[in-house]
């Protein structure tokens, strides 16, 4: 997301996620102390996040985490722009057991070689434990629409639908690879 000043580019960048989390709970994204390189860390307000299902019967939990950087980003909507530094989205049973995990992390600034450089995934089941599959990038709004769509979660919002595609299609439109 752009903006012609730091505070326009967070503001756009915040905005759609917030709306997308909406969806499923009244949390609220807050910022963490940053991590190395000036890259800022931003999380959610409750921990893990409590969701309800449209059956009232027991819920998965969530997990959400985001790193960010705010870029020089020469352009017609602005100098600025928030760029995407790594994830990790989780989603537990409603016994707190790891479920699934998303997690983009690449090599930080330093070489650190226990980070994998491509998007993955975590299946928590049998043989796949402990193995890295590889994903293409996935938004928090995508996890937000698994939920909802696989997990029965209950909708906080009769539009969740049309908030996550415009949020989806907004992180589609500046982000600066697939």
């Amino acid at each position: 997301m752009a903006g012609r000043t730091p505070h326009e580019a967070l503001a756009a960048f915040l905005g759609p996620l917030q709306r997308a989390l909406s969806c499923v709970t009244p949390a609220v994204l807050v910022h963490r102390p940053p991590v190395p390189d000036h890259v800022q860390a931003l999380g959610v307000s409750e921990e893990p996040i409590r969701l309800t299902t449209t059956g009232g019967g027991p819920a998965p939990r969530l997990y959400l985490e985001q790193q960010y950087e705010l870029v020089k980003a020469p352009g017609e909507h602005g100098p600025w722009k928030v760029t995407t530094r790594a994830y990790r989205y989780r989603i537990d049973s409603p016994a707190g057991t790891e479920l699934v995990l998303w997690h983009w992390h690449p090599a930080d600034r330093q070489g650190n070689p226990h980070r994998r450089p491509r998007p993955h995934l975590h299946a928590q089941v049998g043989e796949l434990r402990g193995r890295h599959l590889l994903t293409g990038r996935v938004s928090m709004e995508a996890v937000i629409r698994v939920l909802l769509d696989d997990f029965d979660v209950r909708p906080r919002r009769s539009n969740w639908r049309s908030v996550l595609d415009a949020a989806e299609a907004q992180f589609e439109q500046w982000r600066t690879w697939p």
